[in-house]
């Protein structure tokens, strides 16, 4: 069973109204910062077999969930992440400054770790149980390195090409 949780990490947008709203359960995480409100996402979908993650801000698509999840369902891979620099985007949606830190960032993680990785991007899918074994500690914006690096010396992992908007 499919079940959408929205982690409100401190957003005055009004996200977590619209959210409750399209019938998603809201989660609040007053410990800012990007890790905090995985973790928290993690916690809250204790019955869940494979967690999906995306950012809220309409830069990921959703529509494209069946790419994300797919090979994780097929067992082709244990933690998929989706791939900006692969994949379509609008102009301006990633400065220059960005994408070269996102190279950099894959080229050191495939060079110390042997993973190919194109992206550090957010939309990725993963198994709960492999998620938990990683024994993820990072609570801000090293979340998504971490869990790369961690998984390199456990699980496959893969990227898929996505669209992706500023």
């Amino acid at each position: 069973m499919a079940a959408v949780i929205v982690v409100n990490n401190g957003s005055t947008d009004g996200t977590a109204g619209v959210a409750s709203a399209a019938g998603a359960r809201v989660v609040t995480e007053p410990e800012r910062g990007y890790g905090a409100a995985c973790w928290a996402g993690l916690d809250a979908a204790v019955d869940a077999d494979i967690l999906v993650y995306l950012d809220g801000d309409a830069s990921d698509q959703p529509e494209e969930l069946a790419n994300i999840l797919g090979p994780v369902v097929r067992g082709q891979a244990d933690l998929v992440i989706g791939s900006r620099l692969l994949g379509r985007r609008e102009a301006g949606a990633m400065p220059p400054h960005a994408v070269f830190g996102i190279l950099l960032t894959a080229r050191l993680v495939r060079l110390l770790y042997g993973v190919r990785i194109t992206d550090l991007g957010s939309f990725r899918a993963i198994r709960r149980a492999d998620l938990v074994s990683l024994d993820m500690r990072e609570l801000t914006y090293g979340w998504p390195v971490e869990m790369i690096v961690k998984a390199a010396h456990f699980i496959l992992v893969t990227t898929f090409r996505y669209s992706f908007r500023s």
